[in-house]
């Protein structure tokens, strides 16, 4: 029995499922790629200068940053 046959279609449409399945993974792959990179470039521009000595975040600025990640979640 042929992957077509078990799915109760032909073998052209399996191939053409199977293609916009991985087109689709890969369009997922490239978002969060993107989105990673955003948020690490966030991180990067965030960080103190070398040699500088940084601050703890005060409580206001805890609460905008966890309403950020929960909001981009």
């Amino acid at each position: 029995m042929s992957i077509a046959d078990a799915a109760g279609t032909t073998p052209n449409d399996v191939l053409v499922r199977l293609a916009a399945e991985r087109l689709e993974e890969r369009r997922r792959s490239i978002e969060l790629s993107r989105c990673a990179e955003e948020r690490w470039q966030g991180f990067l521009d965030a960080a103190p200068a070398p040699g500088a000595a940084a601050a703890p975040l005060g409580e206001q600025e805890l609460i905008e940053l966890g309403a950020t990640l929960r909001a981009e979640a």
